[in-house]
């Protein structure tokens, strides 16, 4: 009987047609939890629809995982232990296993390449017969030509050529199921296209896995924050009666005010509500109770800032300067830049917590976000290290730090020359403390400027610093 299924279905097929091959992306126990759909559907569909079959797996050779033969174990469990079927399926099946994360160092970084440019770096280095990316020179890069690569970032990336490059040319034009749509799927077509391959979804089969990919997620914050929603912030700060608004503060309830502190928060207020949905953000304007003399220059017209999460909504908070000799702000000096600096400082933590929160910020979400930061000490108990907590996760504040670094070197010596010495293997510290407050604020407190993550964070400042 079951030669005789076998015989029928080869002749429905050539008078029908199959649908040629099949590709299967991690279909595998440790992914049952992601998967929507019935495995025990598509496995049949598999079988039945389909004249060859490709399983891809996170196997027990490259990752430990799942071996061959529970795989196969894990297949018939899913057909309901129908053995013709599987015995089907088997007939028809090549089983690979792939593992992952030969590509994701690049497609996860900060950085935040996207897939074009990840696909113009393999199908180089599969070109050139470049199997690991640590192996490329400084002409390589320049000849891949993509901006984001980096000479001096190649030790960062764990990035290499698979072995699958050798077993995927015998499928192109093949359906693909399977998942994670963004994750292991995608450094599968990735390679693919790089070989000159081509794959057609099967959407009712494949899992979307961890959807990082939404519009906060899909994008590093270093491409965030060079977005006009946040850079046109500037020109707006610019255009600010409180430059010219009296800088005296009085009492108001139970905080300091003044009518620069009123006219600034307006000002923030109404941009965060036409950048953002209404009522997101909400700016608070604070003034300190001790007098800056307004010769002090540009770096004290805000004593503190602080972002935070409370009752659904985002806070940004700051303190102003209290000027009582009569001047304004305006007097001061560049007062609507060292705003803007310490705002986008706020901004990108905000960014960090919708990242932790995968775009769902909740009051859990905040709790769970600081609490690292808070086991650490926090700003006022971390000491020297404060500049440098770095939850790759939760907050970070070298990365704002790199961030505020980078928008003051820009606007003290422009784009190029701040690019120029970001990018030096042996920085200019001389003339980077000359052009940023931050870098001498840090040197004060943490004076070795030889510790590593102060190189990181430069490195980070100048990915900033390229996209202004």
């Amino acid at each position: 009987m079951k030669l005789l299924r076998k015989y029928i279905r080869a002749l429905l097929e050539q008078d029908q047609g199959s649908k040629g091959s099949l590709v299967v992306v991690d279909i595998q126990p440790e992914y049952e939890s992601n998967t929507p759909f019935d495995i025990g559907d598509m496995l049949r569909t598999a079988a039945e629809d389909y004249s060859r079959v490709l399983f891809l797996f996170n196997g027990e050779d490259t990752l430990g995982m799942v071996s061959e033969s529970a795989l196969k174990n894990f297949y018939l469990e899913k057909l309901d232990y129908d053995e013709e079927a599987f015995d089907e399926l088997l007939s028809k099946s090549e089983f690979f296993d792939k593992g992952y994360g030969f590509f994701r160092d690049v497609m996860d970084s900060d950085v935040c390449f996207d897939r074009n440019q990840v696909v113009k770096i393999v199908k180089y280095m599969i070109n050139k017969d470049i199997q690991d990316i640590r192996d490329l020179e400084e002409e390589d890069i320049e000849a891949i030509g993509v901006s984001e690569l980096l000479f001096d970032d190649l030790e960062d990336y764990g990035f290499w050529v698979p072995e699958l490059s050798d077993e995927l040319p015998k499928w192109s034009g093949s359906d693909l199921a399977g998942g994670a749509r963004n994750e292991c799927m995608a450094e599968v077509e990735i390679l693919g296209t790089a070989q000159g391959l081509s794959f057609n979804h099967v959407d009712q089969f494949i899992y979307e896995g961890d959807n990082r990919y939404t519009e906060v997620l899909r994008e590093s914050r270093f491409k965030q924050m060079s977005k006009s929603k946040f850079t046109d912030l500037k020109q707006a700060l610019a255009a600010s009666s409180f430059l010219d608004a009296d800088p005296e503060g009085d009492m108001d309830d139970d905080s300091w005010s003044s009518e620069a502190a009123v006219a600034l928060r307006n000002t923030l207020n109404d941009y965060f509500d036409s950048k953002f949905k209404s009522g997101e953000i909400t700016a608070v304007v604070k003034v300190d109770m001790m007098p800056t003399s307004s010769t002090a220059g540009k770096d004290s017209v805000l004593k503190g800032a602080v972002y935070y999460f409370e009752d659904g909504l985002h806070f940004i908070e700051v303190l102003l300067a209290n000027i009582e000799d009569g001047s304004t702000l305006r007097d001061v000096g560049k007062a609507e830049q060292k705003v803007y600096e310490v705002i986008m400082h706020e901004l990108l933590h905000m960014q960090q917590f919708l990242k932790f929160s995968r775009g769902k910020p909740t009051p859990e979400a905040w709790n769970a976000f600081k609490e690292n930061y808070e086991k650490a000490g926090g700003a006022a108990g971390m000491g020297k290290d404060y500049f440098f907590f770095d939850d790759p996760d939760g907050p970070s504040e070298l990365e704002t730090f790199a961030l505020q670094m980078a928008t003051e070197l820009v606007d003290d010596l422009g784009k190029e020359e701040a690019v120029k010495l970001l990018q030096l293997s042996a920085p200019d510290y001389n003339q980077i403390r000359d052009s940023s407050s931050s870098f001498r604020n840090i040197e004060k407190k943490s004076p070795d400027i030889s510790r590593i993550d102060l190189r990181d964070m430069i490195k980070r400042a100048k990915q900033y610093a390229k996209r202004m």
